[in-house]
Protein backbone atom coordinates (compact mmCIF):
# COMPACT_ATOMS: atom_id res chain seq x y z
CA UNK A 1 0.00 0.00 0.00
CA UNK A 2 2.83 2.28 -0.60
CA UNK A 3 5.09 4.16 1.70
CA UNK A 4 4.30 7.13 3.88
CA UNK A 5 7.43 8.86 2.66
CA UNK A 6 11.19 8.67 2.44
CA UNK A 7 13.27 9.75 5.41
CA UNK A 8 16.42 11.63 4.35
CA UNK A 9 19.71 10.42 5.80
CA UNK A 10 21.81 12.56 8.07
CA UNK A 11 25.11 14.18 7.20
CA UNK A 12 27.81 12.23 9.01
CA UNK A 13 30.60 14.24 10.56
CA UNK A 14 33.75 12.18 11.08
CA UNK A 15 36.63 13.47 13.19
CA UNK A 16 39.64 11.24 12.63
CA UNK A 17 43.14 11.76 14.02
CA UNK A 18 42.20 15.11 15.51
CA UNK A 19 44.82 16.21 18.05
CA UNK A 20 43.99 19.16 20.24
CA UNK A 21 47.07 20.52 21.92
CA UNK A 22 48.16 24.06 22.55
CA UNK A 23 51.34 23.59 24.55
CA UNK A 24 54.71 24.98 23.49
CA UNK A 25 56.21 21.48 23.25
CA UNK A 26 54.35 20.46 20.06
CA UNK A 27 57.22 21.33 17.73
CA UNK A 28 55.47 24.55 16.79
CA UNK A 29 57.93 27.35 16.13
CA UNK A 30 57.31 30.31 18.33
CA UNK A 31 56.85 33.66 16.63
CA UNK A 32 59.86 35.91 16.68
CA UNK A 33 57.81 39.07 16.44
CA UNK A 34 55.79 40.55 19.25
CA UNK A 35 52.02 40.71 18.63
CA UNK A 36 49.67 43.05 20.36
CA UNK A 37 48.32 40.09 22.36
CA UNK A 38 50.30 37.00 23.32
CA UNK A 39 49.53 34.06 21.02
CA UNK A 40 48.16 32.02 23.93
CA UNK A 41 45.66 34.76 24.78
CA UNK A 42 44.58 35.02 21.13
CA UNK A 43 43.89 31.27 21.10
CA UNK A 44 42.02 31.50 24.39
CA UNK A 45 39.91 34.33 23.00
CA UNK A 46 39.18 32.40 19.80
CA UNK A 47 38.24 29.28 21.77
CA UNK A 48 36.00 31.30 24.07
CA UNK A 49 34.21 32.88 21.09
CA UNK A 50 33.85 29.43 19.56
CA UNK A 51 32.40 28.02 22.79
CA UNK A 52 29.92 30.86 23.19
CA UNK A 53 28.85 30.59 19.56
CA UNK A 54 28.31 26.84 19.86
CA UNK A 55 26.39 27.21 23.10
CA UNK A 56 24.17 29.89 21.58
CA UNK A 57 23.60 27.80 18.45
CA UNK A 58 22.66 24.80 20.54
CA UNK A 59 20.30 26.92 22.65
CA UNK A 60 18.70 28.34 19.53
CA UNK A 61 18.32 24.83 18.11
CA UNK A 62 16.59 23.40 21.17
CA UNK A 63 14.69 26.58 21.95
CA UNK A 64 13.01 26.68 18.56
CA UNK A 65 14.12 30.18 17.66
CA UNK A 66 13.43 31.24 14.10
CA UNK A 67 16.49 31.19 11.88
CA UNK A 68 16.14 33.01 8.56
CA UNK A 69 17.94 30.43 6.40
CA UNK A 70 16.93 29.72 2.83
CA UNK A 71 17.03 26.56 0.79
CA UNK A 72 15.50 26.55 -2.69
CA UNK A 73 13.63 29.70 -1.68
CA UNK A 74 11.94 27.88 1.22
CA UNK A 75 12.34 29.48 4.63
CA UNK A 76 13.77 27.00 7.13
CA UNK A 77 12.11 28.36 10.26
CA UNK A 78 10.41 26.79 13.26
CA UNK A 79 7.63 25.75 10.87
CA UNK A 80 10.11 23.27 9.42
CA UNK A 81 9.38 20.77 12.20
CA UNK A 82 5.74 20.51 11.21
CA UNK A 83 6.48 20.39 7.47
CA UNK A 84 9.26 17.87 8.00
CA UNK A 85 6.95 15.37 9.65
CA UNK A 86 4.48 15.60 6.80
CA UNK A 87 7.07 15.50 4.02
CA UNK A 88 9.50 12.78 5.09
CA UNK A 89 7.05 10.24 6.48
CA UNK A 90 7.00 10.84 10.22
CA UNK A 91 3.33 11.81 10.26
CA UNK A 92 2.36 8.31 11.40
CA UNK A 93 3.86 9.09 14.80
CA UNK A 94 0.73 11.20 15.28
CA UNK A 95 -2.11 8.64 15.43
CA UNK A 96 -4.95 8.66 12.92
CA UNK A 97 -8.02 10.62 13.90
CA UNK A 98 -10.60 8.08 15.05
CA UNK A 99 -14.38 7.97 15.13
CA UNK A 100 -16.89 5.50 16.55
CA UNK A 101 -19.12 3.81 13.99
CA UNK A 102 -22.48 2.29 14.80
CA UNK A 103 -23.54 -1.07 13.47
CA UNK A 104 -25.33 0.32 10.39
CA UNK A 105 -22.01 1.61 9.03
CA UNK A 106 -20.04 -1.61 9.55
CA UNK A 107 -19.43 -4.45 7.13
CA UNK A 108 -21.80 -7.40 7.39
CA UNK A 109 -21.44 -10.53 5.26
CA UNK A 110 -24.65 -12.52 5.36
CA UNK A 111 -26.41 -15.58 3.95
CA UNK A 112 -23.40 -17.77 3.10
CA UNK A 113 -24.02 -20.73 0.80
CA UNK A 114 -21.44 -23.50 0.40
CA UNK A 115 -20.43 -24.09 -3.21
CA UNK A 116 -17.32 -26.19 -2.53
CA UNK A 117 -16.27 -28.03 0.64
CA UNK A 118 -12.79 -29.56 0.80
CA UNK A 119 -10.78 -27.94 3.62
CA UNK A 120 -7.28 -29.38 3.68
CA UNK A 121 -8.34 -31.91 1.07
CA UNK A 122 -10.50 -33.71 3.66
CA UNK A 123 -13.73 -33.47 1.71
CA UNK A 124 -16.57 -34.20 1.49
CA UNK A 125 -15.96 -32.65 -1.96
CA UNK A 126 -12.97 -33.47 -4.14
CA UNK A 127 -10.71 -31.32 -6.27
CA UNK A 128 -9.52 -27.87 -5.22
CA UNK A 129 -8.57 -27.49 -1.56
CA UNK A 130 -10.67 -25.13 0.52
CA UNK A 131 -14.20 -24.14 1.42
CA UNK A 132 -15.86 -21.66 -0.97
CA UNK A 133 -19.04 -19.72 -0.21
CA UNK A 134 -21.32 -17.35 -2.10
CA UNK A 135 -22.47 -14.57 0.23
CA UNK A 136 -23.96 -11.07 0.33
CA UNK A 137 -22.28 -7.91 1.62
CA UNK A 138 -24.05 -5.06 3.42
CA UNK A 139 -22.31 -1.82 4.46
CA UNK A 140 -22.32 1.96 4.22
CA UNK A 141 -19.43 3.38 2.21
CA UNK A 142 -17.35 6.44 3.13
CA UNK A 143 -19.75 8.70 1.21
CA UNK A 144 -22.77 7.49 3.19
CA UNK A 145 -24.14 5.30 0.40
CA UNK A 146 -25.69 2.00 1.46
CA UNK A 147 -24.38 -1.11 -0.26
CA UNK A 148 -27.10 -3.74 0.04
CA UNK A 149 -26.64 -7.36 -0.95
CA UNK A 150 -23.48 -7.06 -3.06
CA UNK A 151 -22.36 -10.46 -4.35
CA UNK A 152 -19.16 -11.64 -2.67
CA UNK A 153 -17.21 -14.88 -2.54
CA UNK A 154 -15.62 -16.08 0.69
CA UNK A 155 -12.75 -18.58 0.51
CA UNK A 156 -11.35 -20.51 3.50
CA UNK A 157 -8.06 -22.32 2.81
CA UNK A 158 -5.99 -24.44 5.19
CA UNK A 159 -2.41 -23.16 5.52
CA UNK A 160 -1.27 -26.10 7.68
CA UNK A 161 -1.92 -29.84 7.67
CA UNK A 162 -5.54 -30.79 8.25
CA UNK A 163 -7.02 -34.30 8.08
CA UNK A 164 -10.51 -34.37 9.56
CA UNK A 165 -13.04 -36.11 7.37
CA UNK A 166 -16.42 -35.00 8.68
CA UNK A 167 -19.78 -33.49 7.82
CA UNK A 168 -19.48 -30.57 10.25
CA UNK A 169 -17.20 -28.46 8.04
CA UNK A 170 -18.74 -25.82 5.81
CA UNK A 171 -21.87 -24.47 7.46
CA UNK A 172 -23.35 -25.29 10.83
CA UNK A 173 -26.70 -23.58 10.96
CA UNK A 174 -25.95 -19.97 9.93
CA UNK A 175 -22.26 -20.12 10.85
CA UNK A 176 -19.05 -20.92 8.99
CA UNK A 177 -17.72 -24.05 10.70
CA UNK A 178 -14.58 -26.15 11.16
CA UNK A 179 -14.18 -29.39 13.17
CA UNK A 180 -11.05 -30.46 15.05
CA UNK A 181 -9.98 -33.37 17.21
CA UNK A 182 -8.68 -32.63 20.69
CA UNK A 183 -4.95 -32.10 20.79
CA UNK A 184 -4.77 -30.71 17.25
CA UNK A 185 -4.86 -27.32 15.53
CA UNK A 186 -5.15 -25.90 12.04
CA UNK A 187 -4.08 -22.61 10.51
CA UNK A 188 -6.25 -21.16 7.79
CA UNK A 189 -6.83 -18.06 5.70
CA UNK A 190 -10.16 -16.30 5.12
CA UNK A 191 -10.40 -14.13 2.00
CA UNK A 192 -13.21 -12.07 0.48
CA UNK A 193 -13.60 -11.53 -3.28
CA UNK A 194 -15.88 -9.45 -5.44
CA UNK A 195 -18.52 -11.89 -6.58
CA UNK A 196 -18.73 -10.33 -10.05
CA UNK A 197 -15.04 -9.78 -10.89
CA UNK A 198 -13.41 -12.40 -8.62
CA UNK A 199 -10.89 -9.74 -7.55
CA UNK A 200 -9.89 -9.41 -3.86
CA UNK A 201 -12.38 -7.10 -2.14
CA UNK A 202 -10.65 -4.73 0.30
CA UNK A 203 -13.02 -4.10 3.20
CA UNK A 204 -12.54 -0.93 5.24
CA UNK A 205 -13.56 -2.78 8.42
CA UNK A 206 -13.02 -6.52 8.13
CA UNK A 207 -14.69 -8.11 11.16
CA UNK A 208 -14.78 -11.75 12.18
CA UNK A 209 -16.46 -13.19 15.29
CA UNK A 210 -15.62 -16.56 16.84
CA UNK A 211 -18.32 -18.12 19.03
CA UNK A 212 -18.68 -20.78 21.71
CA UNK A 213 -15.11 -20.93 23.01
CA UNK A 214 -15.42 -23.43 25.85
CA UNK A 215 -14.01 -26.62 27.41
CA UNK A 216 -15.41 -30.14 27.51
CA UNK A 217 -17.51 -31.20 30.48
CA UNK A 218 -14.46 -33.11 31.76
CA UNK A 219 -12.53 -29.80 31.84
CA UNK A 220 -10.34 -30.92 28.95
CA UNK A 221 -9.92 -29.96 25.29
CA UNK A 222 -9.75 -26.22 25.97
CA UNK A 223 -10.48 -24.35 22.74
CA UNK A 224 -8.38 -21.40 21.56
CA UNK A 225 -7.93 -18.95 18.70
CA UNK A 226 -4.60 -17.39 17.70
CA UNK A 227 -4.69 -14.15 15.69
CA UNK A 228 -2.37 -11.30 14.73
CA UNK A 229 -2.31 -7.79 13.25
CA UNK A 230 -5.86 -6.91 14.27
CA UNK A 231 -6.69 -3.31 15.16
CA UNK A 232 -8.88 -4.13 18.19
CA UNK A 233 -10.79 -7.01 19.74
CA UNK A 234 -14.17 -6.88 21.44
CA UNK A 235 -15.53 -9.15 24.18
CA UNK A 236 -18.57 -9.11 26.45
CA UNK A 237 -18.43 -7.37 29.80
CA UNK A 238 -18.90 -10.77 31.47
CA UNK A 239 -16.45 -12.55 29.16
CA UNK A 240 -15.20 -16.06 29.84
CA UNK A 241 -12.44 -15.66 27.25
CA UNK A 242 -8.87 -15.37 28.48
CA UNK A 243 -6.60 -13.14 26.36
CA UNK A 244 -2.84 -13.78 26.25
CA UNK A 245 -0.12 -11.86 24.43
CA UNK A 246 2.21 -14.54 23.08
CA UNK A 247 5.12 -12.13 22.76
CA UNK A 248 5.67 -12.91 19.06
CA UNK A 249 3.10 -10.55 17.59
CA UNK A 250 0.23 -12.99 18.03
CA UNK A 251 -2.57 -13.08 20.61
CA UNK A 252 -4.28 -16.15 22.01
CA UNK A 253 -7.98 -16.19 22.95
CA UNK A 254 -8.73 -19.20 25.17
CA UNK A 255 -11.80 -20.74 26.75
CA UNK A 256 -11.96 -20.82 30.55
CA UNK A 257 -15.30 -22.55 31.31
CA UNK A 258 -16.96 -25.85 30.36
CA UNK A 259 -19.85 -25.91 27.93
CA UNK A 260 -22.08 -28.24 25.96
CA UNK A 261 -23.85 -28.19 22.62
CA UNK A 262 -26.97 -26.97 24.39
CA UNK A 263 -25.52 -23.49 24.87
CA UNK A 264 -24.33 -23.05 21.28
CA UNK A 265 -25.66 -19.90 19.57
CA UNK A 266 -28.32 -20.29 16.91
CA UNK A 267 -28.14 -16.86 15.29
CA UNK A 268 -25.22 -14.45 14.99
CA UNK A 269 -27.61 -11.46 15.15
CA UNK A 270 -29.29 -12.51 18.40
CA UNK A 271 -27.21 -13.87 21.29
CA UNK A 272 -27.95 -14.95 24.81
CA UNK A 273 -25.74 -13.41 27.51
CA UNK A 274 -23.98 -16.76 27.97
CA UNK A 275 -23.26 -17.03 24.26
CA UNK A 276 -21.79 -13.53 24.23
CA UNK A 277 -19.53 -14.38 27.17
CA UNK A 278 -17.90 -17.10 25.03
CA UNK A 279 -17.24 -15.04 21.92
CA UNK A 280 -14.74 -12.54 20.54
CA UNK A 281 -14.88 -10.13 17.59
CA UNK A 282 -11.63 -9.23 15.85
CA UNK A 283 -11.43 -5.98 13.87
CA UNK A 284 -9.11 -5.45 10.90
CA UNK A 285 -8.58 -2.37 8.73
CA UNK A 286 -8.32 -2.22 4.95
CA UNK A 287 -8.12 -5.98 4.48
CA UNK A 288 -9.41 -8.52 1.99
CA UNK A 289 -7.73 -11.44 3.75
CA UNK A 290 -6.88 -12.54 7.30
CA UNK A 291 -5.13 -15.55 8.91
CA UNK A 292 -5.94 -17.56 12.03
CA UNK A 293 -5.06 -20.68 13.94
CA UNK A 294 -7.71 -22.59 15.88
CA UNK A 295 -6.92 -25.46 18.21
CA UNK A 296 -7.92 -27.58 21.18
CA UNK A 297 -5.77 -28.87 24.00
CA UNK A 298 -5.57 -32.58 24.79
CA UNK A 299 -8.75 -34.48 25.49
CA UNK A 300 -11.04 -37.12 24.03
CA UNK A 301 -13.62 -35.08 22.14
CA UNK A 302 -14.08 -33.33 18.82
CA UNK A 303 -14.42 -29.56 18.95
CA UNK A 304 -16.46 -27.44 16.57
CA UNK A 305 -15.48 -23.85 15.72
CA UNK A 306 -18.16 -21.40 14.61
CA UNK A 307 -17.50 -17.97 13.11
CA UNK A 308 -19.10 -15.23 11.04
CA UNK A 309 -17.76 -12.27 9.07
CA UNK A 310 -19.56 -9.61 11.08
CA UNK A 311 -19.02 -7.76 14.41
CA UNK A 312 -21.49 -9.81 16.44
CA UNK A 313 -20.02 -8.97 19.84
CA UNK A 314 -20.89 -5.35 19.10
CA UNK A 315 -24.05 -5.63 17.06
CA UNK A 316 -25.96 -8.82 17.94
CA UNK A 317 -29.10 -8.12 19.96
CA UNK A 318 -28.96 -9.36 23.53
CA UNK A 319 -31.67 -11.45 25.19
CA UNK A 320 -32.55 -9.70 28.49
CA UNK A 321 -35.70 -10.29 30.56
CA UNK A 322 -37.42 -12.09 27.72
CA UNK A 323 -36.72 -9.37 25.12
CA UNK A 324 -34.13 -8.88 22.40
CA UNK A 325 -32.59 -5.47 23.07
CA UNK A 326 -30.04 -3.11 21.53
CA UNK A 327 -26.61 -4.23 22.87
CA UNK A 328 -25.21 -0.67 22.65
CA UNK A 329 -28.03 1.04 24.56
CA UNK A 330 -26.67 1.16 28.11
CA UNK A 331 -29.85 2.91 29.34
CA UNK A 332 -31.61 -0.46 29.16
CA UNK A 333 -31.35 -2.30 32.50
CA UNK A 334 -29.10 -5.32 32.14
CA UNK A 335 -27.17 -4.03 29.10
CA UNK A 336 -23.42 -3.88 29.65
CA UNK A 337 -21.46 -2.34 26.79
CA UNK A 338 -18.98 -4.60 24.98
CA UNK A 339 -15.35 -4.03 25.93
CA UNK A 340 -12.80 -2.89 23.37
CA UNK A 341 -9.49 -4.69 24.01
CA UNK A 342 -11.05 -6.05 27.18
CA UNK A 343 -11.00 -2.68 28.93
CA UNK A 344 -13.18 0.15 27.64
CA UNK A 345 -16.94 -0.06 27.18
CA UNK A 346 -17.80 1.23 23.69
CA UNK A 347 -20.88 2.35 21.77
CA UNK A 348 -19.54 1.09 18.45
CA UNK A 349 -16.39 0.20 16.57
CA UNK A 350 -13.47 2.60 16.93
CA UNK A 351 -11.92 3.20 13.52
CA UNK A 352 -9.62 5.74 11.88
CA UNK A 353 -11.35 8.12 9.51
CA UNK A 354 -10.55 6.59 6.13
CA UNK A 355 -11.86 6.81 2.60
CA UNK A 356 -11.77 4.00 0.03
CA UNK A 357 -11.23 5.14 -3.57
CA UNK A 358 -12.65 3.50 -6.67
CA UNK A 359 -9.21 2.12 -7.52
CA UNK A 360 -8.82 0.58 -4.06
CA UNK A 361 -6.67 3.30 -2.54
CA UNK A 362 -7.15 4.04 1.13
CA UNK A 363 -6.83 7.58 2.47
CA UNK A 364 -6.20 7.86 6.22
CA UNK A 365 -6.97 11.13 8.02
CA UNK A 366 -4.28 11.91 10.61
CA UNK A 367 -3.47 14.86 12.81
CA UNK A 368 -0.72 15.80 10.35
CA UNK A 369 -2.83 15.53 7.19
CA UNK A 370 -4.04 12.79 4.89
CA UNK A 371 -2.01 9.71 4.00
CA UNK A 372 -2.93 7.71 0.89
CA UNK A 373 -2.09 4.03 0.61
CA UNK A 374 -2.63 1.55 -2.20
CA UNK A 375 -4.71 -1.58 -1.83
CA UNK A 376 -1.96 -4.20 -2.08
CA UNK A 377 -1.44 -4.66 1.65
CA UNK A 378 -3.34 -3.96 4.82
CA UNK A 379 -3.91 -0.53 6.29
CA UNK A 380 -3.19 -1.86 9.76
CA UNK A 381 0.16 -3.30 8.66
CA UNK A 382 1.24 0.02 7.19
CA UNK A 383 0.29 1.98 10.29
CA UNK A 384 2.05 -0.54 12.53
CA UNK A 385 5.16 -0.55 10.33
CA UNK A 386 5.37 3.23 10.37
CA UNK A 387 5.03 3.42 14.13
CA UNK A 388 7.69 0.73 14.57
CA UNK A 389 10.23 2.22 12.18
CA UNK A 390 13.83 2.08 13.41
CA UNK A 391 14.07 5.36 15.29
CA UNK A 392 17.87 4.93 15.41
CA UNK A 393 18.21 6.07 11.81
CA UNK A 394 19.74 9.52 11.74
CA UNK A 395 17.91 12.45 10.24
CA UNK A 396 19.30 15.76 8.98
CA UNK A 397 17.97 17.30 12.15
CA UNK A 398 19.79 14.79 14.36
CA UNK A 399 22.99 15.33 12.34
CA UNK A 400 22.86 19.06 13.03
CA UNK A 401 22.26 18.37 16.72
CA UNK A 402 25.27 16.03 16.87
CA UNK A 403 27.50 18.61 15.15
CA UNK A 404 26.45 21.36 17.55
CA UNK A 405 27.13 19.18 20.58
CA UNK A 406 30.57 18.16 19.26
CA UNK A 407 31.46 21.80 18.57
CA UNK A 408 30.34 22.83 22.04
CA UNK A 409 32.33 20.07 23.77
CA UNK A 410 35.46 20.79 21.77
CA UNK A 411 35.22 24.52 22.33
CA UNK A 412 34.79 24.11 26.10
CA UNK A 413 37.30 21.31 26.68
CA UNK A 414 40.05 22.77 24.51
CA UNK A 415 40.69 26.03 26.42
CA UNK A 416 40.17 24.42 29.81
CA UNK A 417 42.34 21.40 29.23
CA UNK A 418 45.13 22.68 27.01
CA UNK A 419 45.46 26.46 27.11
CA UNK A 420 46.95 26.73 30.52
Amino acid sequence: MGSFGNQKGADIVELEGLQLSGTDSDCIMQPTTQSKLPRRQVMKLAATVMALSSLLATAFYFGGLTVALKHNDISLTEELDKDWDELVGLAAEAPPIVETLGCKSLVLIKNPEVVHNNLGGSGPDTGEEGMIYNSRLFMTDSDGNEIVGKNVKVAVHATSDYDQKNTFNGLHGKFFSILLSSGTNVSFNVSVYDGDTNEPLVLPYFSITFFDLDISEENRSKEYIIAEKFAHYYVANNTQVEVTDNGDGTTKFSATQPGTGKDNPEDSEELELLAKSKGVTLQYLGRSSVDFTVGAEDGKSHRGYLFTLRPSMLCAKTHINGEWVDPLNSSIPGVDLPLMDGVAGVFGMEVPIIHIGENGTVTVVTENGNITLDANSSLADKLIDEKNKDKSKASPKSGIMALLIVMTLLAVVWPLGNLQ
